[in-house]
Order: structure tokens, then sequence, then C-alpha cells
């Protein structure tokens, strides 16, 4: 049976903070929600660790800088109609 739990940090009580910053691996903000989840599920596949990782979430972080620049000089409020436009298409044209 799956079992879920969704509190904001500032609502933790120290003990339980501390224990989520650990298996976090970092502070938790007063303002950011901690989600945990549990299920008999299995692990398909392990994730990347060590260098494989920092390789992932450099090559990640460069794709994003790269997109961003895509939109240098474009108003924020036009990027978002944008994406509002493209989610009401997706959202009534599902087949």
């Amino acid at each position: 049976m799956a079992k879920g739990l969704f509190v904001q940090a500032r609502d933790l009580p120290p003990e339980k903070r501390h224990a989520a910053e650990v298996l976090l691996g970092g502070v938790l903000g007063e303002d950011e929600l901690v989600l945990v989840r549990s299920s008999r599920g299995r692990i398909l596949k392990a994730g990347f660790t060590g260098e494989a990782l920092d390789d992932a979430y450099r090559r990640l972080f460069d794709w994003s800088s790269r997109t961003a620049k895509k939109v240098d000089g474009i108003p924020d409020e036009a990027i978002d109609a944008a994406i509002d436009e493209a989610v009401e298409f997706v959202r009534h044209n599902r087949r």
C-alpha cells in the first residue's frame, strides 16, 4: 500500500526536518514543500551517481542556458502567452 506526505518545511519538527535535510542532501528553505512517498515498487534502473550525475546536471544546465538565450529580448508576457496558447491547444486537441 502506498503512503504519502506533503508538508511545509517550516511545519516539520526539528528532528524530522533534520532527517529530511539529510535524505535530500541540503538545508530546506522555510517555504519549501517536502513530499515523501513510499510504495512497494522496485527500482527498475538505478540513477546516475558521482561524476555521471554531475555531468548530467552540467549538460542539463548548459541546454537550459542555450534555450534561455533563444528568448533574449522577448517580453515575459509574450512568452507566457505562447506557453498558455500551447497548453490550451494540447488540452483541447488530444486524441
